[in-house]
């Protein structure tokens, strides 16, 4: 019977992989942020716990699912079958779409976790859903280094250098140090001298409410600085008060500097 069992599991990854333990394990919590031992460990309480000082109690309270998601996309990345491979990326998809539902509004990990999602996207095929969230990264700090380059990397992937420029035009614009923005600008037609950097706004301070943003999956796909995946260049209203379309605008949703600095300096390793 024994020997039956371990046959059929071996013949049905799926089935291996449903089997498997939901939350991360011992091990696994080590490849993980040090706020989600906090969290998975501690408890939802938050009290007198560091991290949760730093996310904010109302997203402390949701971010295991963040932390679930990351390992489904660990998961899925170690996976040898591709069945169990997409079965942990739609693991980590949902757990993402949670914690962007739950957490506020103006929770400075957002443009982290729309990067992180987009890239998921991607490898289910998904580069419509890709480009959305990280121009809703943007949108959100258009200060945010890494969705300029994932949606370089897909205008790259798809062919299109021109749009590629663009986008790292644009992101020069607001991180003119940025030595990696400046070699993919070269590398895709830019001449120097590189583009001029915008003037800063100031932050706007964080909405009082903390109520969840509507459902993800709802909103209307957008291309701030790229066209969409199938090559139509989306447009978008810019919020109420802006005078530009992002990222060219003033940055509106950007948590302030301070908050910024924690976020490098704490979370930085996160990313993929």
């Amino acid at each position: 019977m024994k020997r039956m069992l371990i046959a059929g599991l071996l013949a049905c990854p799926l089935c291996a992989t449903a089997v498997e333990q939901f939350p991360p394990s011992a091990t696994e919590l080590r490849m993980l942020p040090p706020f989600c031992a906090d969290r998975l460990e501690k408890g939802s309480g938050g009290k007198n716990v560091a991290s949760a000082a730093r996310l904010g109690k109302a997203n402390y309270l949701h971010i295991h699912h963040y932390c679930f998601a990351v390992n489904f996309v660990n998961r899925a990345r170690r996976a040898h079958d591709q069945k169990d491979r997409i079965y942990n990326l739609g693991l980590a998809k949902s757990n993402y779409n949670y914690v962007i539902k739950a957490t506020e509004p103006r929770f400075w990990m957002r443009p982290q976790i729309y990067v992180e999602l987009g890239r998921v996207h991607l490898q289910l095929k998904e580069a419509g859903d890709a480009v959305r969230l990280f121009n809703d990264a943007i949108r959100f700090n258009p200060a945010y280094e890494p969705a300029y380059h994932a949606l370089i990397d897909v205008q790259r992937q798809s062919g299109r250098a021109k749009d590629g420029l663009e986008v790292a035009t644009a992101g020069l614009q607001r991180i003119p140090d940025s030595q990696s923005l400046k070699k993919a600008y070269l590398e895709l037609g830019g001449k120097e001298p590189f583009p001029e950097p915008v003037a800063k706004a100031a932050p706007e301070p964080p909405a009082a409410s903390s109520a969840p943003e509507p459902d993800h999956a709802d909103k209307t796909a957008t291309a701030a600085v790229a066209p969409t995946a199938e090559g139509t260049a989306a447009s978008d209203p810019p919020p109420p008060g802006d005078s530009a379309p992002v990222p060219t605008s003033g940055c509106r949703y950007c948590p302030p500097e301070e908050v910024q600095r924690k976020w490098r300096e704490s979370f930085g390793g996160a990313e993929e």
